[in-house]
């Protein structure tokens, strides 16, 4: 409708046009500040996971313009990759043939001119094969069988390797059960279950609760401290990992609750396990 279609109208279907569009905008401003609030939501103002939220890029103050040519200037000292270790073998690559009339260079000696190096993993699965052998006394006829390591229990178990790396990668680098077992099956050709895995971080449990017992005193010695927490999930469930830190300890809980609850709760079990109550 244009401005000479208006005109024709009277009095009273103006007003129901305005009336209407007064109507149909109101709905709209509230359409607005609903997406605008949403939009704004984050786990600071709301029940939303710290992971959910939009991580926006600082804006960068611009630096004043310099004659100085772009990258590193002269005399400034690298931070490149340095070599930490001997070599462990040393390839010699020397030219065969000379490039411009084809002699044979095999038998004469040349001069180094440079050298470059490569850092590399090589991955391989060590299998110990431990036998035991009995031998009889000459004088008594006695029969005495060698002692196995006390730690070799089983006629096929696996290392402390191998326990380690289960437990490294399930809960320092938080990798799952699954994933885990199909990486030590996969690149290091160790044959796993997930259930092994978990008797695995079980046993490192047990022996790291002496330290776990020292944590919270130490935490209660601090004068300042740092609270966090972030989602996680439990039986498919959402809870919380509740955090308390300084710069040499961190102690962590996990609770169905977010917020001041878990908190009190992270807070209360280090008073529990650092009187040394159970």
């Amino acid at each position: 409708m244009n401005r000479s279609d208006l005109e024709k109208l009277c009095k009273d279907e103006l007003i129901d046009i305005i009336l209407t569009l007064q109507d149909q905008i109101q709905v709209l401003m509230l359409k607005i500040v609903d997406l605008e609030t949403r939009l704004n939501l984050n786990s600071k103002n709301s029940s939303k996971p710290p992971s959910s939220d939009i991580w926006k890029r600082p804006k960068q103050q611009q630096r004043p313009k310099t004659n100085k040519k772009q990258g590193a200037q002269k005399r400034h000292k690298g931070h490149g990759l340095k070599i930490t270790q001997q070599p462990n073998q040393t390839i010699q690559h020397k030219p065969t043939t000379c490039k411009h009339c084809k002699t044979n260079l095999t038998q004469h000696s040349g001069t180094q001119t440079d050298t470059r190096y490569k850092i590399d993993i090589q991955i391989q699965t060590q299998l110990t094969q431990h036998n035991q052998i009995t031998t009889t006394c000459p004088n008594c006829q006695t029969i005495n069988p060698a002692a196995f390591p006390q730690d070799l229990t089983s006629t096929i178990q696996y290392g402390e390797g191998v326990k380690a790396i289960s437990t490294l990668l399930t809960h320092y680098t938080m990798v799952s059960y699954d994933k885990t077992q199909k990486i030590l099956n996969d690149v290091f050709d160790i044959p796993i279950s997930t259930g092994t895995i978990v008797n695995h971080v079980c046993e490192f449990a047990e022996k790291a609760q002496p330290i776990l017992n020292e944590i919270p005193l130490k935490l209660q010695e601090e004068a300042v401290l740092h609270f966090d927490e972030t989602s996680t999930s439990v039986n498919t469930k959402l809870h919380w990992l509740h955090t308390s830190s300084s710069e040499e300890a961190t102690y962590i809980t996990v609770h169905p609750k977010r917020g001041q609850v878990g908190t009190d709760d992270n807070w209360s079990a280090q008073r529990v396990f650092g009187c040394g109550c159970s």
